[in-house]
């Protein structure tokens, strides 16, 4: 039975959306809508899929009664993993090469030709752009984002009329179909349109031969031209990527389709059954791609795609022409892969913490240096440990000298942020440096580009040994070093349309985000309860809100908001004690004091006392259920000078990778409070220790509109308060599977794919928690001094015992701890922290902290009690 199961989410893991899968498996396949597209599971059984037929029909399937045939999906820069090793290492697609078999249909949908082996080259779609291509115009490089299509329509008694923007002006099939619509049209030669009811499209139409009449509702299409394009102009010859300088200078919005030059495709416009098309040989190519060709050619329909890529492994070795289907797509990964040719800096704590000295002076000690550059050559997957070649630090711009060769810890590394570039980015080749003597590539505009004139804009084929291997639009291809280009745009083209929507609008700005220090593309979304294993239940945060909603409801009772009273700016609240046993108990969880000179909002005018009495007793209410409500693990100081400001702390849960660390946030209620919410600031010493919580501070948590939400969700000036916002902040933010906060990964949940990287996540997490520990021991909010050294003395010998059990490969025992991806490379991280949480934790006095040391010697760590 177990066995059953295991194979049943095999086959479901190894189904991927637009997979070529056959209906008949096992049997040869006897007809073309015996095969379809899978389509993006959309309903309750994960068991049934959406086929998209050859004809444009939609038909269910179980996943027992079809089988995967081909993978034409994959592109280059692709991630991949083994289909017959789930578990194993991963690779990048560097190559891919699709054979296509192609068939043309008579009226009744039979096929009448059929041509196989058929190369990719050979074949032009019905819309030679698709969305999201990159086209070029003299020295500009941009996307494309909308295409208009003009079309001839033949009526059956010989007229004929040309229809202008077609798709827009809602000319519809006879009879309909579905099809993917980035790459593909619903017209092409051969088709049966017609107008929707009382449309005017035909009367106001252009018409070639004969003239409109009432019974011409229906003809058949036999020519598509594209008419104009939209384009979102993303780089310059001259002036790169800088977006802010192309789209001051950029040229027009709407281009001919006649003035682009096709560059490339985006990587999603792979071709797949049922996409329509032209055969081309020599001789047809010449002849059909003139706008003055009378005759189109026949229209062609892919049937079949054979697809086989080659994959770099990240172990460094590499694989050629194998089929499709031995890959699987992995469209979820961590940060903690890397790939041969992958430019990458330190990030060990030796770079970041600066720690208290140990010499018994008291003086500060600064451990760390300058970040080393190095190109990644191999990586084992299972020990995360990355073979580093490192650049000389004196290495200049026109050369790249290795140093030396190293192994590392994966999670001692990251990605270099200014050398970002991958297999089959699209790059555009930068100015040289004026001030180095080199030459200055430059451009002049022309009408319609030649190969000749594209040498400045390329793909990249290659990364080895610190160098890139592009391949340019003139067909050349040369070696590079990583300061000499630069990527272009890589948003997926739905994106760069809502930039042009905005852009638009008369007298309306761009949308901003809802925080500005928000990135967008992390967006990450919380929703209350619904994330597995958070540490607080779904019952207890609406007993929370019940409580809090109490306690309004008695404060309105005895308020009178017509009173004369006056109201003082400055309201002491005497806190209850804790019920810790240890010294914690002395720190109230809650109090009143003089504001601090670093909090992140200090100098915000303070406005508060502009909304009144009321929005002075609006805090108040709030600074009471705080003193009556909050949990014994969140502390928060509010201020008598500044009523807008509040300082909190919070104390990582049992069970969760932030165990036993401080994290602290600085709130500023704005002078709309509550109707609007308060602003957030994460204090996080640079370290991104969770999905919402940002290098910069900022956080993303939906019930203070820094993401989007629905209902409970968001900030709700009736119900929603400061402490809703703090235990949110601790219970589904800090939580035990931080992986999945990530918006769209929760789907992940229980799946093999979920699980390799959620542990690693996590595991990162514990290390940037004990990094946090050591900079706030250094450097602590103000205010909260006493407060953490006292919790550092209590809690330091846990932390340290929990570091010498994982260490030891083994899951903790006791003392809330988790269990976590022990791999050689994690122990090395840790092996690194250990001796300087010691000295740390011994300096402040903490007990039972001398008597662990730690021993690493390169691939192993031991630790003597």
């Amino acid at each position: 039975m177990a066995a059953a199961g295991e194979e049943a989410v095999r086959r479901r893991t190894d189904l991927y959306s637009l997979d070529l899968v056959s209906f008949t498996p096992g049997r040869a396949i006897s007809s073309v809508l015996d095969r379809g597209l899978v389509l993006p599971m959309t309903g309750d059984d994960a068991h049934t899929f959406k086929m998209l037929r050859i004809d444009g029909s939609l038909v269910p399937k179980k996943t027992d009664d079809i089988a995967v045939i081909d993978r034409s999906t994959l592109c280059v820069g692709q991630i991949v993993g083994s289909a017959s090793d789930i578990g194993g290492q991963i690779g990048v697609v560097t190559g891919v090469t699709t054979m296509l078999q192609v068939v043309q249909f008579n009226s009744r949908y039979q096929p009448t030709k059929v041509v196989t082996g058929v190369p990719t080259a050979d074949v032009r779609r019905v819309r030679a752009l698709s969305l999201g291509d990159y086209v070029v115009s003299g020295q500009w490089l941009g996307r494309v984002v909308e295409v208009s299509q003009d079309i001839d329509v033949l009526f059956d008694d010989g007229a004929v009329c040309r229809v202008t923007d077609a798709e827009w002006k809602k000319l519809k099939l006879a009879k309909p179909r579905n099809y993917r619509s980035q790459m593909n049209t619903p017209f092409y030669p051969g088709a049966r349109v017609v107008t929707p009811d009382s449309s005017d499209i035909f009367i106001d139409a252009q018409w070639l031969n004969g003239q409109w009449k009432p019974d011409r509702q229906e003809g058949k299409v036999t020519k598509v031209e594209m008419a104009s394009v939209l384009v979102y102009w993303v780089a310059c010859a001259e002036l790169g990527i800088d977006q802010r300088l192309v789209n001051e200078l950029a040229p027009p919005a709407y281009y001919n389709a006649d003035d682009l030059t096709y560059f490339c495709s985006d990587p999603d416009c792979t071709w797949g059954l049922g996409d329509r098309c032209f055969l081309s040989t020599d001789h047809e190519e010449q002849q059909h791609t003139s706008s003055q060709s009378p005759v189109p050619p026949p229209t062609m329909t892919v049937s079949n795609t054979y697809t086989s890529v080659d994959v770099l492994w990240q172990d460094g070795t590499r694989q050629h022409g194998a089929e499709s289907t031995v890959t699987n797509p992995m469209s979820f990964t961590n940060d903690f892969n890397f790939f041969p040719g992958q430019y990458v800096v330190e990030n060990s704590p030796t770079n970041d913490i600066i720690v208290a000295a140990v010499d018994g002076t008291g003086d500060d000690i600064v451990c760390g240096s300058t970040r080393r550059i190095g190109v990644v050559r191999s990586q084992s997957s299972k020990d995360d440990m990355v073979n580093v070649s490192w650049f000389k630090a004196a290495s200049t711009s026109t050369c790249w000298e290795i140093e030396c060769n190293d192994v590392a810890s994966a999670y001692d590394l990251r990605r270099d942020p200014d050398h970002s570039v991958f297999y089959g980015d699209v790059v555009v080749r930068l100015l040289s440096d004026v001030s180095e003597g080199t030459p200055v590539v430059q451009q002049q505009p022309q009408e319609k580009n030649t190969s000749s004139s594209l040498s400045w804009v390329g793909r990249v084929v290659d990364l080895h040994d610190g160098h890139i291997q592009v391949k340019w639009g003139d067909s050349s291809t040369s070696t590079v070093l990583p300061h000499e280009i630069t990527v272009a745009n890589k948003e997926h083209y739905t994106q760069l349309v809502r930039v042009h929507e905005w852009a638009e609008e008369d007298d309306v700005d761009a949308p901003q985000a809802d925080n500005e220090q928000h990135d967008p593309e992390d967006a990450t979304e919380i929703e209350g309860g619904m994330i597995d294993g958070s540490v607080i239940s779904v019952d207890e945060v609406d007993g929370l809100t019940a409580a809090i909603q109490k306690v309004e409801v008695q404060e309105d009772h005895n308020a009178d908001d017509d009173s004369d009273e006056e109201y003082d700016q400055t309201v002491m609240i005497k806190s209850k004690d804790a019920t810790a046993d240890d010294d914690l108990s002395k720190f109230p969880r809650f109090g009143v004091v003089k504001s601090p000179p670093d909090h992140h909002y200090i100098d915000i005018t303070h406005e508060g006392s502009s909304g009144g009495r009321r929005w002075v007793k609006t805090v108040q209410k709030e600074w009471k259920i705080l003193e009556n409500s909050l949990p014994e693990t969140i502390y928060v100081r509010a201020f008598e000078d500044r009523m807008d400001l509040l300082r909190v702390v919070m104390v990582g849960a049992n069970g969760t990778p932030y165990h036993d660390g401080l994290f602290f946030f600085d709130l500023q209620l704005p002078p709309s409070y509550p109707a609007e919410p308060p602003q957030v600031f994460y204090h996080s010493f640079g370290l991104r220790l969770n999905p919402n919580l940002y290098e910069s501070g900022s956080v993303c948590l939906s019930l203070v509109n820094t993401f989007g939400g629905e209902g409970t969700e968001v900030w709700s000036p009736a119900i929603s308060s400061i402490l809703q916002v703090v235990v949110s902040l601790q219970a589904l933010v800090l939580n035990d599977q931080p992986y999945y906060n990530e918006a769209g990964y929760e789907e992940l949940i229980g799946k093999p794919m979920g699980r390799r990287n959620a542990l690693p996540y996590s595991g990162n997490a514990f290390l940037l928690t004990l990094r946090t520990a050591l900079h706030l021991l250094h450097r602590t909010p103000e205010g909260f001094e006493e407060f953490v050294r006292d919790h550092f003395r209590q809690r330091g010998r846990y932390v340290l015992e929990t570091c010498q059990a994982y260490l030891r490969e083994g899951v903790p025992a006791g003392h809330g701890s988790m269990e976590l991806s022990c791999s050689v490379g994690f122990r090395i991280a840790l092996a690194k922290l250990v001796p300087m949480l010691v000295a740390a934790f011994t300096h402040i006095g903490a007990q039972g902290c001398d008597d662990y040391t730690v021993t690493s010697h390169h691939h192993q760590t031991d630790v003597l009690v």
